[in-house]
Parts: structure tokens; C-alpha cells; sequence
């Protein structure tokens, strides 16, 4: 039960979760601003709690279908291949489209009307 007495009970668990999670939101804001530039600061906040509930949910879903047939390690381990999935798209969305762009002194990309109209 739920009474709190059990240190390893669900629920006692699930509270101790539920407390680091919303301890960690804090400092996870606070980097993800200090990283962000800030004209897309907003931008990138409702991309990342889209992704942060929708997924959220998403995983919830997706577990409470496969641990009842298939068991917990079972979960874990679509979890890891999900995981595994979206680090690869993420490694091919992540290349340079095109590397034979012309770089100014600094080595870096020009490729707006901005970077060309400096001197």
C-alpha cells in the first residue's frame, strides 16, 4: 500500500521520482536559457516541453502496452532502441549541408546577405 511506511514501496519510489524531477526543473531551465540564444530562447522552450510532455506521454503509453506482455526488461529495452533510433536521426540531421560554402578569416560560414556586407 501507499502508507508511506515501506521505503521500497511504488508509491514511495514514484514520490522520491516525482521530487528529483521537479527539483531538477529549475536547473535545467536555467542552463537550457544560459544556452540559448536568446531570439530563439522562446522558440526553443516550446520545442523542448513539446517534446518533454508529448514524448512523456508518448513513453507512458508505449510501456504500459509492452510490460504486461512482455515484462520490464522488455520495456527498457524498446526504450534503448528508441533512444538508439533518435541519436542516429539525430547524427544525420546534424551534418553539414554544405561544406563548400566560402569562410571568412575566422573559418566560419558566410552565407547571408549579413556576413557579406562586413568589411
Amino acid at each position: 500500500m501507499c502508507d508511506g511506511r515501506d521505503p521500497h514501496s511504488r508509491c514511495s519510489v514514484h514520490t522520491q521520482r516525482a521530487n528529483f524531477s521537479l527539483g531538477m526543473q529549475p536547473i535545467d531551465n536555467s542552463l537550457f536559457a544560459a544556452l540559448t540564444p536568446e531570439r530563439w530562447r522562446s522558440t526553443g522552450y516550446r520545442v523542448k516541453f513539446i517534446f518533454t510532455l508529448g514524448v512523456g506521454s508518448v513513453v507512458m503509453w508505449l510501456a504500459s502496452r509492452i510490460e504486461p506482455a512482455y515484462g520490464l526488461s522488455r520495456v527498457f529495452l524498446a526504450l534503448a532502441a528508441v533512444v538508439s533510433a533518435l541519436l542516429v536521426a539525430i547524427a544525420i540531421l546534424a551534418r553539414p549541408v554544405n561544406r563548400h560554402l566560402p569562410r571568412d578569416k575566422l573559418g566560419q560560414f558566410r552565407t547571408g546577405a549579413r556576413d557579406q556586407a562586413r568589411p
